[in-house]
């Protein structure tokens, strides 16, 4: 087993511990039930670019990574050219946040060509986490400003910002604008 994942790891050339790669059970070598003689079935491994490999870039992500590992799955989205889908984009930002690299969790948020509500979300909520309140705000700004609504998961992130900053005033306008919603 140990030789097979060694193998996996080469074909995605990504260094793993095998926490964080739960989908090698599905390699395990099975046995085929058929009428001729019993033959072991190995599956072939699915080309770059398919389904599997950004759900297994995916479930890597979902793992929260350590740096070095975030990095090098960061960088192979970026080779294969899967810049634009928006689900492995908020688990990069998720995952950049969870290490308190914001900077590099906006960079993700900017390369994100359509934002809707739930990215900007965890654009927020990474500020608002990691301390940057006033940051938080501005990105609540900016996404009132571009005509996406909030949702009932963006008031709670903005609602501590405002009073984490000392930012009463307009913690109460926007209360008051998450009433009406």
């Amino acid at each position: 087993e140990a030789a097979r994942f060694q193998k996996l790891m080469k074909y995605i050339n990504v260094d793993l511990l095998p926490r964080h790669f739960p989908i090698f059970r599905l390699f395990q070598t099975r046995k085929v039930a058929t009428s001729a003689p019993k033959q072991e079935f190995k599956p072939k491994l699915p080309p770059h670019g398919t389904f599997f490999h950004e759900n297994l870039l995916g479930q890597v992500l979902d793992t929260y990574p350590d740096r070095k590992t975030l990095r090098t799955v960061h960088s192979k989205i970026i080779l294969e050219d899967l810049r634009c889908d928006s689900s492995l984009g908020v688990k990069l930002m998720r995952a950049y946040a969870a290490l308190k690299d914001v900077a590099s969790a906006r960079k993700v948020f900017e390369e994100i060509p359509e934002r809707n509500v739930i990215i900007i979300n965890v654009m927020i909520r990474s500020y608002v986490n990691n301390g940057f309140y006033r940051e938080g705000i501005q990105v609540f700004a900016t996404m009132c400003c571009c005509n996406v609504r909030p949702d009932h998961y963006t008031f709670p992130c903005v609602l501590k910002a405002c009073s984490c900053s000392g930012n009463i005033v307009i913690g109460k306008k926007i209360h008051g604008s998450a009433t009406r919603v």
